[in-house]
């Protein structure tokens, strides 16, 4: 993949000598990240994904209309 060109409006990045990269704050607070919070980092397709981390508490009612049935096997033990 070739490497994007910034413009002067487009924020960059620059890793220090111990592999760590600062995320200016103007984009966090556009994608509302918080100090503290936990991600994912997943390579994809030549850059880098950040994904938040959600507690199962958090991500209740994120899906409206998900079905949540769960077919079984006859031979399946019900609890």
């Amino acid at each position: 993949m070739a490497n994007a060109a910034p413009s002067e409006q487009t924020p960059t990045l620059e890793m220090s000598p111990e592999q760590e990269l600062v995320v200016p704050a103007s984009v966090l607070a556009g994608l509302g990240f918080k100090p503290g919070q936990k991600f994912v980092a997943l390579a994809f397709q030549g850059s880098i994904r950040l994904i938040p981390l959600v507690s199962a508490e958090e991500a209740r009612g994120s899906m409206p209309g998900l079905d949540t049935t769960i077919d079984r096997e006859d031979d399946e033990e019900r609890v």
